[in-house]
């Protein structure tokens, strides 16, 4: 009789569960953020500290620079468009100054992004370790993740995270869209990065 009971309440506990109202994935809460910024011109005023590769090199980052779209008054936003063959020297990435780390650290490296076409392109949070000149050293690709927008409207957050090995001093971060979907360029804008403990 015992064991029966206790039967009858899991069943009554677990339906009631069900029937509660389902989570409303658009109004999600964010995590505060309490450690220091250390991500350069995380709200885009203009384009400095963001790099934009090009034919091997890294420009000043204006050429993506989009003055016009923002999620926080008064500054702008990168925008990023994807080709049908990822290309390094595209306008599907963007890359961060050298940053100063600290090994055995983890660290919280967000963006919030925004796109205006449906299906969404999908982006790639990732870094590469490099050296204080901003040589490359390796590049952390199973650190990050791939995201994609849930609607064609409003901003989203994108976390990752991402601890530091003996030896790393410095990183690179990068914000990349994978290649086109359905043979169509499409774009994000990335808007209030946060790199910090």
């Amino acid at each position: 009789m015992i064991h029966k009971l206790i039967i009858v309440i899991i069943t009554v506990n677990v339906m009631a569960a069900s029937t509660q109202q389902a989570v409303d994935w658009t109004t999600r809460p964010r995590i505060q953020r309490t450690g220091k910024n250390l991500a350069p011109n995380p709200s885009f005023q203009g384009a400095a500290g963001w790099l934009h590769r090009v034919a091997g090199e890294h420009d000043d980052g204006q050429s993506l620079y989009d003055e016009t779209v923002s999620r926080t008054p008064g500054s702008g936003s990168i925008k990023l468009t994807n080709a049908a063959v990822k290309d390094w020297n595209s306008d599907g990435i963007r890359s961060s100054a050298p940053i100063p780390i600290e090994p055995g650290i983890t660290y919280t490296f967000a963006v919030y992004m925004k796109t205006n076409s449906w299906p969404p392109p999908v982006a790639y949070l990732y870094a590469s370790y490099v050296e204080e000149s901003g040589k490359w050293v390796r590049n952390i690709l199973h650190g990050g993740g791939r995201w994609s927008n849930i609607s064609a409207t409003g901003w989203e957050e994108c976390v990752t995270f991402l601890t530091p090995k003996p030896g790393d001093q410095y990183i690179r971060l990068s914000i990349s869209l994978a290649d086109q979907v359905d043979g169509v360029n499409r774009s994000v804008w990335v808007d209030d990065v946060y790199f910090g403990e």
